[in-house]
């Protein structure tokens, strides 16, 4: 049974000052406990963030995860608007997309997020882990925050209706099995986990970089040109022009990378990225690594002070477009984008940038 790790609405606001969970900094130290077992056995971990209204507005301080939570690169980064993590989200083909069969679930808060999710999942037919000491919650004026803990504990784990049921387990019993171990009796399916770490290229990566730039600028009907890609983008390093990110599979096989510009936008006087580049090799383009990337573009925009992220792409590739806009991209309705080649280009015979 593969399995997947949900670490739900650790951020700041729900962390810091009056809005502070009960025993918040154990239950991080837990969820850091659980997090980092699932990492070592390969098992996805998809950390979750609520947004709403003026406290919780997407990108504004309190709605960052809390500082003592620990993220690595490789992990899944989802947004969310409701109480239910699965509602008008990517989460469910995220899970289909990887097999996911069963669910491991803490976070904040018990009598809500935690909660609404959790019966989601079952809903969903989804086999749930709460992490019995994981989850916490506020005082609500007729509760406290351990009793309302101590409630759902037992209230949750003793649904039966929906088929699926929910198994109450403290954090140091928590259990993950290899990601990429399978029973002797049921052969290994072909299918690739991606995994994308977020850094700068260094020179260990060129050639692999190189090999993927030359199939992007293939793939816009540029005559092959493994030399060029090679020089472009060892370049692009050496000078510190450009942040490329790499996604990878589980046998840190390059499948995918993005490149960003670091340039600025002068009406609001602030640096920016241009994301020019993105691919994925064919074959890996239902393993959720283009998003992964966009995700991990997004966490190196926000660590490195960029105001936005741009990017352009064809009008027919609706498949981008609906990736884009499912990750909070917005399409330019206002300005028309122009471009003019240099007497040097036209004279190179370069196509698409």
């Amino acid at each position: 049974m593969k399995t997947a790790l949900l670490i739900i609405d650790v951020q700041h606001v729900l962390c810091t000052g009056k809005y502070a969970a009960f025993e918040v900094d154990r239950v991080i130290n837990t969820i850091n406990t659980v997090s980092a077992k699932a990492r070592e056995a390969g098992v996805a971990v998809v950390v979750i963030q609520h947004e709403e209204g003026e406290t919780l507005q997407h990108g504004t301080p309190s709605w960052q995860l809390a500082h003592g939570l620990v993220v690595q690169p490789g992990d899944l980064l989802l947004r969310k608007t409701a109480s239910d993590s699965f509602h008008k989200t990517e989460l469910q083909a995220l899970l289909q997309e990887r097999g996911i069969t069963r669910l491991v679930v803490c976070g904040l808060q018990s009598d809500f997020c935690v909660d609404t999710t959790t019966r989601r999942a079952l809903a969903l037919g989804y086999p749930v882990v709460l992490v019995q000491d994981g989850h916490s919650t506020l005082d609500n004026g007729v509760l406290s925050a351990a009793q309302i803990v101590a409630h759902h504990n037992l209230t949750l784990s003793n649904l039966s209706s929906f088929g699926p049921r929910v198994s109450l387990v403290p954090a140091a019993q928590v259990q993950f099995v290899a990601a990429d171990q399978r029973p002797a009796s049921h052969p290994r399916m072909h299918h690739t986990t991606t995994t994308t770490r977020l850094a700068t290229a260094t020179p260990h990566d060129i050639s692999a970089v190189a090999t993927l730039f030359d199939a992007y600028r293939q793939f816009y009907e540029q005559a092959p040109n493994r030399a060029l890609a090679e020089q472009f983008i060892a370049s692009r390093l050496q000078n510190a022009e450009s942040v490329i990110l790499v996604a990878e599979d589980a046998a840190r096989n390059m499948t995918g990378f993005c490149q960003l510009y670091p340039t600025f936008c002068s009406v609001d006087a602030m640096p920016i990225y241009s994301l020019y580049d993105l691919f994925v090799v064919p074959e890996h383009r239902k393993t959720g690594a283009g998003r992964q990337l966009l995700l991990a573009a997004e966490e190196q925009a926000r660590q490195h002070g960029k105001s936005r992220m741009d990017l352009t792409t064809a009008k027919t590739n609706l498949p981008a477009q609906a990736l884009y806009e499912s990750l909070g991209w917005k399409r330019d309705e206002v300005f028309y984008a122009y471009s003019k080649r240099s007497d040097h280009a036209r004279h190179k015979g370069h196509g698409r940038g």
